[in-house]
């Protein structure tokens, strides 16, 4: 865990990364907002953009904040070649489809769908899941799994939770000193996503650094 961590920490894509997520989070609050006061007259269309369109964003600034940290998450030496992932035809539209599929079913599911703190986690494992699969088939590996061991799972579970606890924790404090000092209502929304992506980051790592050592084996 020592290493994944130092491997982010000395990734100078990691604030351009959570900049750029800040930005996307700060967009979708805005968008939020937006469809509260417009679209309230007209429940089909926002439930929607609240159940589909929504949660399709979120899952797509996640993707790009996880590829720009593709290097330290997993470990590597340099950072992949964007066209190892996505240039091979269909590469690219089937995870999008994928991606799609994969953040309403998340939405809809009855004991996390409006938990964000639990939805990123698990999108976060699986789109590693998925960019390790293509990684490995551009270096030409084929026989590799995308369990991790069980004590690196035991790990992953631990830091998940620990990170779930801190974000909640500091989601609510957030939210207060957001209320109290600008007059922002539902500074949650703000600050929510973007904490639990901060605090999810070691477990993922750990994640990506057990697949990337079947690279080496």
């Amino acid at each position: 865990m020592l290493a994944a961590l130092l491997d982010l920490l000395s990734d100078w894509r990691l604030p351009v990364a959570v900049v750029g997520y800040g930005l996307g989070t700060l967009l979708l609050a805005g968008l939020l907002r937006l469809a509260d006061h417009y679209l309230q007259v007209a429940p089909l269309s926002h439930w929607i953009f609240e159940n589909l369109l929504v949660p399709a964003l979120q899952a797509l600034f996640l993707l790009l904040f996880l590829v720009l940290l593709l290097r330290s998450l997993y470990g590597l030496g340099e950072a992949p070649a964007w066209s190892s992932l996505f240039d091979a035809p269909g590469r690219l539209s089937s995870l999008v489809n994928w991606l799609v599929v994969l953040s309403v079913l998340a939405a809809m599911v009855p004991a996390i769908g409006r938990r964000l703190e639990w939805v990123i986690p698990v999108q976060g494992i699986l789109m590693l899941a998925m960019l390790f699969h293509r990684l490995a088939q551009a270096q030409g590996v084929t026989a590799y799994r995308l369990w991790p061991g069980w004590a690196e799972a035991l790990e992953i579970v631990v830091l998940t939770f620990l990170g779930v606890w801190l974000a909640r924790r500091l989601t609510g404090l957030a939210d207060l000193v957001l209320h109290d000092r600008w007059r922002i209502a539902d500074g949650a929304r703000l600050s929510g996503p973007l904490l639990t992506v901060l605090f999810q980051l070691p477990a993922l790592a750990v994640y990506g650094h057990a697949l990337t050592r079947q690279l080496s084996a």
